[in-house]
């Protein structure tokens, strides 16, 4: 299985990547940090699945869904958010999104997400349940 991951921080890159790298599946990990870059990145290379920081310095990662489903991508897009806000979570719902992880969660929790995500199903984490 091939992933992006996308966030602006090249430290939080690493770290997902490292997490990412204990799942057997994932045999390629490409990494973008703006939504431009992003957006080619998921043109050329067609990863199953998008991992992407809600905020990206001045830029929203949602951007990256809008304009590569333009394409007929059929990449799931998984959030990565330090937020819990339902106004985000909510926000990032109305983009059909495949899941919502709260970047406090355990590597636990980001690999069993995949795992759900994988079989066409939806994964929010329940840091963000607590607040709905």
């Amino acid at each position: 299985m091939k992933v992006l991951v996308v966030d602006d921080h090249p430290i939080i890159r690493k770290n997902i990547s490292s997490i990412l790298s204990l799942d057997h599946n994932i045999d390629r990990i490409f990494y973008a940090s703006n939504v431009h870059d992003a957006v080619q990145m998921v043109k050329i290379h067609n990863p199953e699945m998008v991992f992407i920081d809600l905020r990206l310095g001045k830029e929203s990662g949602l951007d990256i869904i809008s304009k590569t489903r333009k394409y007929d991508i059929k990449s799931s897009f998984v959030i990565l958010s330090n937020s819990t806000k339902i106004e985000d979570f909510n926000k990032a719902k109305k983009f059909d999104i495949d899941g919502y992880i709260y970047k406090k969660s355990s590597p636990k929790n980001l690999l069993n997400a995949i795992k759900i995500i994988k079989n066409n199903k939806k994964y929010y984490d329940p840091k963000v349940y607590k607040n709905l």
